[in-house]
């Protein structure tokens, strides 16, 4: 069982999480950090202050003087006519380039044009293919071992399916990276036109639309449905440690003290208060609170779960439904879930689970 396991973090634009990562630094092994908007589109909507540019070389020096990895995320899911643009493709490569020269150790690719072009402008820059690219087969795997990458981040869809993690990594010899907590809907219609959203550098306040009506209206009519999504709760993690090399943290839509929480659950291996703290989404956490104490026996189940689901869909089981009823912490004086999690503080819930 390995003892010692590192976790990579996503810079939020604070630059306080230095800090943080300094203090934890043994259980850190990296830190990824977007391009700025001037130079790509990325797979957050964010809005870079007029420094964050400059800031980049700052970041890269704290990594390489803390013996962190430095990630920069090249993960927009669309670059626009800037996909067939030559031009376009060589901006994006130099600069890549000349954060390479400033100590930037590995990139995080969702375009597999780069690619070959990394390849032969950085030699030593790690190729990591990013969480967008939505690799679930060993061929998907293998195309991309093929184009240069050196480190594969499985689709959380699959997060459940460690039979097929477990051939990935054996059938390509690369290394194998999760994102542990983002919670979206298990196999999200909406996922790959939100991601497509994010890359075109909008606001929160134009993407308002889309965000209430796609994925979070499934979740307000069926909350239970997240736990069916692929997160992997912190009491879990060790059914892992054999078949992935770097354990990722959602973490750059989320506040310092956010941060911290959910970095201190995951380094100790548990957590005592509501899952959806959690869970890399505010959306979610503002609706309910859910006892992550009373969900022991989950990731079983989900496992065990896993051929029905694939045949049959979760339309006919109630193993998630039946969690979230005794997971969730109901109000005396409200009969729906909705903002418990600002009702009620994990104070409350000890009462009720002593």
């Amino acid at each position: 069982m390995k003892n010692n396991i590192k976790f990579s973090i996503g810079y939020n634009l604070d630059f306080k999480l230095l800090d943080l990562i300094a203090k934890n630094k043994n259980h850190i092994s990296s830190m990824y950090f977007p391009v700025p908007n001037s130079i790509s589109g990325s797979g957050r909507i964010e809005k870079h202050h007029d420094d964050y540019i400059k800031s980049i070389g700052k970041i890269i020096s704290f990594c390489n003087d803390s013996n962190i990895k430095s990630i920069l995320l090249l993960n927009a899911t669309c670059d626009g006519i800037g996909i067939a643009d030559n031009y376009y493709i060589k901006d994006v490569v130099d600069y890549v380039h000349n954060m390479h020269k400033e100590g930037l150790k590995a990139v995080s690719i969702v375009n597999h044009l780069y690619t070959p072009l990394l390849k032969d402008r950085c030699p030593n820059l790690e190729i990591i293919a990013s969480i967008n690219c939505y690799v679930k087969t060993v061929e998907h795997a293998m195309h991309l071992k093929n184009s240069g990458v050196d480190v594969i981040t499985i689709d959380r869809d699959i997060n459940y399916d460690l039979e097929t993690i477990k051939n990935i990594k054996s059938s390509t010899g690369l290394k194998i990276q999760l994102l542990l907590n983002e919670g979206c809907l298990d196999n999200c219609p909406f996922r790959q036109m939100h991601f497509n959203l994010n890359s075109h550098k909008v606001s929160i306040e134009e993407a308002q639309y889309f965000i209430q009506n796609a994925c979070l209206k499934s979740f307000e009519t069926n909350p239970d449905l997240i736990l069916s999504s692929p997160v992997i709760r912190p009491e879990d993690i060790h059914n892992y440690f054999e078949i992935a090399d770097y354990f990722k943290i959602s973490s750059r839509n989320y506040k310092l003290e956010e941060i911290k929480t959910v970095l201190d659950a995951y380094i100790d291996r548990e957590y005592r208060g509501n899952f959806l703290d959690l869970v890399s989404s505010r959306n979610l956490k503002n609706m309910m609170y859910l006892d992550n104490t009373k969900l022991e026996g989950l990731f079983e189940k989900k496992i065990k779960c896993l051929y029905k689901k694939r045949v049959y869909g979760c339309s006919n089981c109630t193993t998630c439904s039946n969690y979230f009823h005794d997971a969730v912490v109901k109000s005396s004086s409200r009969k729906t879930y909705n903002n418990l999690g600002n009702l009620l503080k994990i104070s409350d819930i000890s009462k009720t689970t002593d």
